[in-house]
């Protein structure tokens, strides 16, 4: 072999491991808590017939086995699925009492509105669509690995008006510390403004704008309100934050999504964060 290409050989080699080296590499360790589920379809009509307005909810509620996770682990589904009224509820009592408290409410208002003195016709309420309510809430596993449980839950509600609500809102559990997880547990040194310039540019990515500037001309707030809102979930490959409906754009963007691969992030973490199993090389 002639010395030139040795030297050529040489250099492709150093670079190949330089760059091997550099990959992020995650041994995935499979948790062992498993889940059980509760779906719910019930609706509740005036007066008992189906032709008249009602409302419906629809449930689709995954939790922890209850014989592999500890009380806080199962409470944190209970209570970031239904909200802190719940919070000494069971996965089973709270949702029939979700669903309790949601009929009541849609009972409580067409009593005052059937009631009301604005009424010009007894049957007035058949024909108004902002008696139709219906709310659809769901949470989704997407991570259970390597002692982190990240999960969402989703809602989607019409409680009249011009338009439904959505939401969605993320959660990374950490079973090491058995609470959940917080972006100032993993935050270095200029996460925030780091982050919320790499968020900004992502979105406008996504949409086809060069410029970041320009976002503001799709129907999003000051740049400035573009920002890390822990709100967020987790894999092995990097950080998906969440900001919905009027949070950093109007209804009419909707819900936006962002992910950053750890390896975008791995200069703004701590060194020995929570997370240092994903982002350390």
């Amino acid at each position: 072999m002639k010395k030139g290409n040795l030297s050529f050989f040489a250099i492709c080699l150093s670079y190949f491991i330089f760059t091997t080296s550099c990959e992020y590499k995650t041994k995935t360790v499979d948790n062992t808590i498993g889940f059980d589920s509760i779906q719910v379809d019930e609706s509740y009509h005036i007066h008992g017939q189906t032709s008249e307005p009602g409302c419906n909810i629809k449930i689709n509620f995954l939790f922890p086995d209850s014989t592999k996770s500890t009380d806080n682990l199962l409470k944190t589904f209970v209570v970031k699925t239904y909200g802190e009224p719940f919070n000494n509820m069971g996965p089973h009592e709270a949702t029939k009492e979700f669903i309790n408290r949601y009929m009541e409410n849609f009972k409580n208002f067409t009593t005052i509105t059937e009631n009301s003195e604005y009424k010009e016709d007894e049957n007035i309420y058949v024909d108004e669509t902002g008696y139709s309510y219906y709310i659809q809430l769901k949470n989704n596993i997407l991570y259970n690995k390597n002692n982190f449980i990240s999960f969402t839950v989703e809602s989607l509600s019409y409680e009249g008006g011009a338009h439904s609500s959505k939401s969605i809102y993320g959660f990374v559990y950490n079973l090491t510390t058995d609470k959940l997880l917080q972006q100032n547990d993993f935050a270095g040194d200029k996460y925030m403004s780091s982050i919320s310039t790499i968020l900004a540019e992502k979105i406008a990515e996504e949409n086809g704008i060069k410029e970041i500037k320009e976002l503001e001309n799709l129907g999003y707030n000051s740049l400035e309100e573009i920002k890390p809102n822990n709100n967020f979930t987790l894999d092995d490959q990097g950080i998906t934050y969440y900001f919905n409906e009027n949070e950093i754009a109007g209804t009419m963007v909707g819900i936006s999504r962002v992910f950053i691969p750890y390896e975008e992030l791995n200069i703004y973490t701590q060194k020995d964060s929570p997370i240092s199993v994903f982002t350390s090389h």
